[in-house]
């Protein structure tokens, strides 16, 4: 009976956040004081309870419980880490309220060298002015082939090597540093430093045709090394 008790009152602190322990008793059809027992119990055996007190206090199941099921590895995470960090940078604020507290706490279930590799992650995505109304309207989608790579190399801070097709239509091979990746809403760029022509350059991610990932690692560029003409870029390549 027990155990059975203990299964419902653990959907019913999944289902919501605002429980007390007499709403949990009278769902339970059991005392107040059985519902602290019970508590007691899934804190022993490990489980996230949270409990406050006051007028707006109240009993619930901390957030890394759905969480553990997930089973995200390093890299995933650092992807989740970062969308949301580049969703809480460009999205509106009715989108966007709760996504700071929501980060933070997920960056709180990493180690503190994997918390730094997420700020130093979040340093390299920048957002810049909207694009011209002449760019945007030719701007495309990018491959998702060529944007799993890009988050490959861009994560792991190696080169890659790219097909780029420019405005005039004519295709280069390159191999590049992605150093940062910039927003210029609605349009994706990559900073970067090419290798072949030891030049910073910049890389509208819909016009790359191809990109692979190669073996050698770069050491991350300030960003004031890779924006070249500001003004000139916001205008689109």
């Amino acid at each position: 009976m027990r155990s059975e008790t203990g299964e419902r009152a653990l959907g019913l602190l999944r289902s919501r956040d605002d429980w007390t322990a007499p709403s949990l008793a009278h769902e339970l059809g059991v005392s107040v004081r059985t519902v602290h027992r019970l508590l007691a119990e899934f804190r022993e055996r490990g489980l996230p309870i949270e409990a406050s007190r006051g007028a707006g206090g109240g009993i619930r199941l901390g957030w890394s419980y759905g969480l553990d099921g997930l089973r995200l590895g390093h890299r995933d995470t650092l992807q989740v880490l970062l969308a949301l960090a580049v969703a809480e940078r460009v999205g509106g604020p009715l989108m966007t309220a709760r996504l700071p507290a929501v980060r933070q706490r997920l960056g709180l279930a990493l180690p503190q060298q994997q918390r730094s590799a997420v700020s130093r992650l979040r340093r390299r995505v920048l957002v810049g002015a909207s694009a011209s109304p002449a760019v945007a309207s030719t701007y495309g989608s990018i491959k998702p082939s060529i944007a799993v790579r890009i988050h490959e190399a861009f994560l792991a801070q190696r080169a890659l090597r790219i097909a780029y097709r420019d405005g005039s239509g004519a295709t280069s091979a390159r191999k590049v540093e992605p150093h940062y990746l910039l927003f210029n809403p609605p349009c994706w760029y990559l900073l970067a430093w090419d290798s072949g022509k030891d030049a910073a350059r910049h890389f509208r991610l819909d016009r790359l045709t191809d990109a692979g990932v190669a073996e050698e690692p770069f050491t991350l560029r300030p960003s004031k090394q890779l924006m070249l003409d500001v003004d000139t870029f916001f205008d689109g390549l």
